[in-house]
């Protein structure tokens, strides 16, 4: 645990900002206690009392033999296509000054320069997506020395995985970490009495991560089982003949998922659901909205039933219609809203009467 005075770029940190760090090779160490990385840190962060508010990022990476050998398939014969829909893809050749393969061209600008280099197999590495989610394929027998990685190269031995083998990492960050089970930590709007506006305003609070969650990230099984779920549909691959639909086609499988003992994994939607605030404005708007209109109040008195429809007139049933709507507004503390879009409609009504007289 250490605490730092300044970040990367030398900016000066809060007098109390404190930073847990784990060294990369904790994570491929065997524990004789069965206490893996995950456990000590969710046993540090319990015993201090500490939280996870949000998780930033998180990269998942497979070591294996010929793991990049369906990729060339893709860029040297041509004969499959990837089924993800993707936009960005790149091929590498050579070392950045990061460590991590240098970008030459990308899959849509294809030179003769480039054919060159990648039928001469010195492609080291390709990068596809972008953003929230993207995946890294590159030869990482070729950077154990350069990185002082030797205990990485000893772990692949000790797994039966020969000298020259490849990664695969996969990138994951904001919403799309919450596609993940366990670590949706779902959104929740907050009314907070503000003294200084002297009313309730808004806030919007994500629930902690139950920490136990954390505890899965050190299992070898279901981390497989995540990029299993993560590459349907996104980074599989499917013969260029055949349906005119691409998913229709079967895909190639590349990866022995049966030996990484995975397990089926829901992929989680990341589509928002609208808040009840959201839906109670939306709801008062349109009330007073229609209540302008002398044709929609007319029938919605129709529908109503016959003994009441008898007893008001259409002029009360839009006084109806406006107080229910501001009796909702007012719920979710959004009457103020809810008046200065009163106004604006008012004023528009006023505008079409005007352009009507006009046109008379």
């Amino acid at each position: 645990m250490l605490t730092l005075p300044n970040d990367r770029r030398g900016a000066l940190l809060p007098y109390d900002y404190c930073e847990i760090k784990i060294n990369n090779w904790e994570f491929y160490r065997e524990n004789s206690d069965g206490a893996g990385w995950a456990s000590k840190l969710v046993y540090l962060l319990s015993e201090l009392n500490l939280e996870i508010n949000s998780i930033v990022r998180i990269d998942i990476a497979l070591d294996g033999e010929h793991l990049l050998d369906i990729y060339r398939r893709r860029i040297e014969k041509r004969d499959i296509e990837l089924l993800g829909r993707s936009k960005k893809e790149q091929w590498c050749n050579g070392w950045g000054e990061n460590g991590l393969p240098a970008v030459i061209e990308s899959e849509k600008e294809e030179t003769d320069a480039t054919k060159t280099i990648l039928h001469g197999g010195r492609m080291t590495g390709f990068y596809v997506g972008s953003g929230g989610k993207s995946l890294c394929g590159y030869l990482k027998w070729q950077r154990i020395e350069a990185d002082d990685k030797f205990y990485i190269a000893e772990c692949a031995k000790l797994n039966g995985i020969g000298e020259k083998f490849e990664l695969l990492e996969l990138r994951l960050k904001n919403d799309n970490i919450r596609t993940i089970p366990g670590f949706e930590q779902p959104k929740e709007t907050m009314k907070i009495w503000n003294d200084t506006k002297n009313k309730y305003v808004r806030r919007e609070y994500r629930h902690p991560l139950n920490l136990d969650s954390l505890l899965k990230l050190q299992e070898s099984s279901f981390l497989a089982s995540v990029l299993k779920s993560q590459f349907e549909n996104w980074f599989e691959f499917v013969p260029i003949k055949g349906d005119s639909k691409k998913s229709r086609r079967k895909t190639i499988e590349f990866i022995d998922w049966k030996r990484l003992e995975t397990t089926e994994l829901q992929r989680l939607s990341i589509v928002r659901k609208p808040s009840d605030v959201w839906l109670s404005e939306r709801t008062s708007k349109g009330l007073i909205t229609f209540a302008e209109n002398p044709a929609i109040v007319e029938c919605v008195r129709r529908e109503l039933p016959k003994r009441i429809a008898e007893t008001i007139d259409s002029n009360e049933l839009r006084q109806l219609m406006r107080s229910v709507g501001f009796g909702i507004a007012d719920f979710h503390h959004r009457r103020d809203w809810l008046e200065k879009q009163d106004a604006k409609i008012d004023r528009r009504s006023k505008e079409v009467v005007k352009i009507s007289l006009k046109g008379e």
